[in-house]
């Protein structure tokens, strides 16, 4: 058991290593790893895009079956509380997403996750989002939803 916490410790101590140095080389949001290609092709620097993929949110496997429907953000209130880019989001949603079609949902004990939802047939994708950026969120948003107009 000691064993165990000893190597959640180290694991979170490391996260965050990564995360200061990935500051210190210019890398100041999580942004998506796709966001490194255009880097890449913008630039045609292979290692700052190798830098940049260092330091990005990875899409999860499975999650190329969109467009999606809408989407449902689900935090429990209190990590809400204590995440101010996720607590950001949450303020900014109406005007970030005004056709409606992404949502939250307090629940207890959740960790914040985004729930994509399609049409009939399709399955619900689950993210987690705990350590994202506002502006990683509704660049995932923007690439996994499918175009609505406004209400």
């Amino acid at each position: 058991m000691l064993r165990l916490v000893l190597a959640l410790v180290a694991l979170s101590l490391t996260a965050a290593r990564a995360e200061s140095d990935c500051v210190a080389l210019g890398f100041t949001g999580l942004g998506l790893c796709s966001s490194c290609d255009a880097l890449e092709a913008a630039t045609l620097d292979s290692e700052l895009a190798a830098e940049c993929r260092g330091c990005c949110v990875a899409e999860a496997d499975g999650e190329d079956d969109g467009p999606f429907l809408s989407a449902v953000l689900e935090v429990d209130s209190w990590r809400l509380a204590s995440l101010p880019e996720l607590k950001a989001f949450k303020e900014e949603l109406p005007k970030l997403f005004p056709a409606g079609n992404v949502g939250l949902h307090l629940r207890s004990y959740a960790s914040p996750t985004l729930v994509l939802q399609g049409g009939a047939g399709q399955e619900a994708v689950r993210v987690p989002v705990g350590g994202w950026k506002k502006h990683t969120l509704v660049e995932y948003l923007g690439k996994k939803l499918e175009k609505r107009e406004t209400k």
